[in-house]
Parts: structure tokens; sequence; C-alpha cells
């Protein structure tokens, strides 16, 4: 929550925060940048969904085998924070 008159980028959540494009080229590749966003899209969904994967790749528009699949890429558990 932000105490002044305008809300500026620091009061937003990391995931809503975009980097300039040149940023985004200093500081790691678009590859990189697109699975932190979809490891955090898949580790979100599992938790809002009671950790059924099933029901997280449906909230996801993904498959069932899709999301396993990605699970095992990010290594993702139930020991992941």
């Amino acid at each position: 929550m932000s105490n002044r008159e305008a809300i500026t980028s620091s009061d937003l959540p990391i995931n809503l925060k975009l980097l300039a494009s040149k940023e985004v080229l200093n500081n790691e590749s678009l590859k990189a940048g697109i699975e932190d966003i979809e490891k955090s899209s898949i580790l979100t969904a599992l938790e809002q969904s009671g950790w059924v994967q099933a029901k997280a790749a449906r909230m996801l528009g993904i498959t069932s085998r899709q999301i396993g699949y990605k699970i095992k890429k990010y290594g993702i558990g139930l020991l992941t924070s």
C-alpha cells in the first residue's frame, strides 16, 4: 500500500513490474524470463488447486501431460517455496 498520491512501479508486486527491453537484454535472456513467468504461473495454479495437477492444468489451459512435463522440467515439488 502506498501513502503517496501517485502509484509508482515500486508499489507494484514483483510479478507486475515490467523491465525496459534494454534491461531485459542486459540482465537475462528472454527465454529465462519467460521460464520464470511460466514456473511462477504453474506454482500459483498448483497452490490454488490444492496441488491437483489436472485441475491446475485446466486453470492454465494446458493438458495434464504438459503440466507434468513442466513440473519435472522446473523441479517443482511439495517442498518448492
